[in-house]
């Protein structure tokens, strides 16, 4: 199903001042990264995270090795079912694409 120019345009016309900014600069996106290509390089290829982890960072990695290790972790199935997410799925790494993680 295509989504007719009219019903973009409508939806334009509902945006607030301070979110048409934010709409522009999405639909330049758009245009100017228009394939698949664009999102496997980025996500190929993150940028180095040199920051040291904190305290916070320390603390909380330490306690979700504590609840994996305790049992107390639930499997990504049973999230959805629980959330009532049936159709989402984690990406698979196997694809050469991002696509198939918006949609299961």
């Amino acid at each position: 199903m295509s989504v007719q120019k009219e019903e973009l345009y409508r939806l334009i016309d509902t945006l607030q001042e301070k979110e048409m900014q934010i709409a522009k600069r999405f639909l330049e996106f758009l245009i100017t990264e228009p394939d698949d290509a664009y999102w496997e390089r980025i996500l190929k290829s993150p940028p180095f995270d040199d920051e040291p982890l904190s305290e916070d960072d320390l603390a909380a990695i330490l306690e979700a090795e504590k609840d994996i290790t305790g049992g107390r972790v639930k499997p990504w199935e049973q999230v959805k079912r629980d959330l009532n997410l049936r159709g989402l799925s984690l990406p698979d790494r196997r694809k050469k694409t991002w696509k198939g993680w918006i949609r299961g």
